[in-house]
């Protein structure tokens, strides 16, 4: 009988990352790059026009073309959020399955797997925020139990709420190992974040868009620092989702050869 090991699930999630680098890897960079390029041309657009909107409109022409920015930024990374997971995730998973995934295999997945990795992405969240609400743990056994439906869906052409319980049942003796492993990744993207901010301000430019107030240059730099962080905690993130759902299945039994349906063939 297997035993559920936290070592194998990072081993195979840093091989996964590993071994697609030039197609998952690939795809969520242009991912990336989009969401970051929506990003800085919103801001500047907001504030190129502050002035000029309050001046000629009054304070609700402003508000309506804030709005409006608002609106079309959160379009599109509701867009980028599906495509992404759908599309990384799938290819992780027939990475695993085939040993082979190009950058088309992506594509293709992200589009077919479009609407329900959103959909999960959205109730999962949504699920968490109002556990969180309630003095956190609920929130932080809602991680824990539902951290494999994405795949579950992808892998195995289940429905929506059906994936929601496909992973509470794959999860469940594992939670607490999940947990500890989740834990280790936020401390990590934690520790990333704070040295590449450390380093930019020991080389001033962070810290001299800060002292002169120029937040068009300190936007830019933003930008720029969270577009590898972005790329790598995508990556990694989308490795271990995969990776788990593949040791958990494999320890209730059977393994992904067997549990896996053919969607990737």
């Amino acid at each position: 009988m297997e035993y559920f090991s936290i070592g194998r699930v990072f081993s195979r999630a840093f091989a996964l990352v590993r071994d697609t680098v030039t197609s998952v890897g690939l795809f969520t960079l242009v991912i990336v790059l989009i969401e970051a390029a929506v990003s800085f041309f919103a801001q500047s657009a907001m504030l190129s026009d502050l002035g000029r909107i309050a001046a000629s409109a009054g304070q609700a022409g402003f508000g309506q073309a804030f709005s409006g920015l608002v609106g079309l930024a959160s379009l599109l990374g509701l867009a980028g959020l599906g495509l992404s997971w759908a599309g990384s995730v799938g290819g992780m998973l027939k990475q695993d399955r085939s040993g082979q995934v190009t950058l088309q295999d992506c594509v293709n997945l992200a589009i077919a797997g479009f609407l329900p990795a959103l959909a999960i992405c959205l109730l999962y969240w949504i699920g968490v925020f109002i556990g969180w609400m309630f003095i956190i743990v609920p929130g932080l056994i809602l991680i824990c139990m539902w951290a494999v439906a994405l795949p579950a869906q992808l892998a195995e052409g289940i429905g929506i709420f059906e994936a929601f319980g496909r992973s509470r049942d794959l999860t469940r003796g594992h939670r607490l190992s999940i947990f500890g492993m989740l834990f280790v990744l936020m401390i990590a993207y934690y520790a990333i974040s704070f040295a590449m901010l450390g380093s930019l301000f020991s080389m001033g430019d962070l810290r001299a868009s800060v002292l002169t107030d120029n937040v068009e240059r300190f936007s830019m730099i933003a930008i720029a620092v969270s577009i590898p962080l972005g790329w790598i905690t995508s990556m990694v993130l989308k490795a271990v989702v995969t990776s788990l759902y593949i040791e958990t299945i494999t320890v209730k039994g059977g393994g992904p050869a067997t549990n896996v349906a053919g969607v990737f063939d």
